[in-house]
């Protein structure tokens, strides 16, 4: 019965016919019932469709398995949830997997304090299973539950952090302003919508347990060090536009925009030098017009080390690009 369900759990799928079973069978063996799966298949060209049905046949839980073109994970997120009929949405990838008793307490925790939005902890664990990275309260203040008027400056200074499969949200809340994933983006189009998410919620709990394990080999060196990455920039500029139309505190505001951003753009073209991007193609990116414009943005919002570090970070980069390059790939 559709009343029946407390949570739909969303699992967007491409080619995850070798590593989905962990995270499938993580869902089929949880102490709580009440939840859907929802897969979204996103145009597999593998066998994924075929494992998926066989792991769900042995369930008695309410289960879909959908199809479309290869569109992206955002667009399969979006497709899922579009179909989702849980009052709560929680949203796991293909190749990670969580304990049997994560969704029950996260539901109980935004039954008991009221929350829109249930945050846990994460640890990463490689392909044994072994854990090799805890995450210790991901930043989140020492309560079990907050206001998100004082959470969301912490989560847009990244003093606090979540992953995908960290957060449990109220569905309600996000059909009602509307909030979805950006189609096509498909780095930082997370932090884009749980931003947005957490700034329509009134209050933010958190289970103080390690409850998503997430899969410490996603995807190959030459992948990550992909241009795609820029999509995290994008989606923080989206994310501040939004922002702004919708009333942020100017503060929140001038943090993004002098500081996170450009930074985030440093960082990028840090690690794409120490990917091996090449030489010409590393200073194509870093003399470009627009995307200097962005860094010269930066403004030291503090005193402490990690300031002083950023503001000397940008300087080189701005100023001796080849230094800048040298720098990152001898220190990898």
């Amino acid at each position: 019965m559709i009343n029946d369900i407390a949570i739909s759990v969303i699992v967007p799928a491409y080619n995850a016919g070798n590593h989905i079973t962990r995270s499938l069978e993580s869902l089929l063996c949880q102490t709580f019932t009440s939840f859907e799966i929802i897969v979204v298949d996103d145009g597999s060209t593998d066998d994924t469709s075929s494992v998926v049905e066989s792991i769900l046949a042995r369930s008695t839980l309410k289960s879909t398995l959908l199809h479309q073109r290869h569109g992206g994970v955002s667009r399969a997120r979006n497709f899922g949830l579009e179909k989702a009929v849980g009052r709560y949405i929680y949203f796991l990838d293909s190749d990670d997997y969580i304990d049997k008793s994560s969704l029950e307490k996260l539901l109980n925790a935004a039954f008991n304090s009221g929350s829109d939005c249930v945050m846990c902890g994460l640890k990463k664990v490689d392909e044994t299973g072994k854990v090799y990275w805890c995450s210790n309260r991901c930043g989140f203040p020492n309560e079990e539950s907050i206001s998100a008027d004082e959470l969301f400056p912490l989560l847009v200074r990244n003093t606090v952090y979540f992953r995908v499969g960290s957060v449990l949200f109220d569905k309600g809340t996000a059909v009602t302003n509307e909030l979805h994933f950006t189609n096509g983006c498909t780095n930082g189009e997370d932090t884009e919508f749980f931003l947005k998410m957490f700034f329509h919620s009134r209050k933010v709990s958190f289970v103080d347990e390690e409850l998503l394990n997430i899969h410490a080999m996603k995807g190959t060196a030459s992948r990550r060090a992909s241009l795609k990455l820029f999509h995290s920039v994008g989606s923080l500029r989206r994310l501040h536009k939004y922002l702004l139309q919708h009333g942020v505190d100017d503060e929140t505001a001038q943090y993004l925009e002098h500081r996170r951003i450009p930074q985030t753009y440093v960082q990028i073209i840090r690690y794409l030098a120490r990917m091996g991007i090449g030489f010409r193609n590393y200073l194509a990116i870093a003399r470009h017009g627009q995307i200097r414009a962005q860094i010269k943005k930066f403004e030291r919002l503090g005193e402490d080390r990690s300031d002083r570090s950023a503001e000397l970070e940008v300087k080189v980069l701005l100023r001796f690009p080849v230094m800048f390059y040298l720098y990152a790939r001898l220190f990898r």
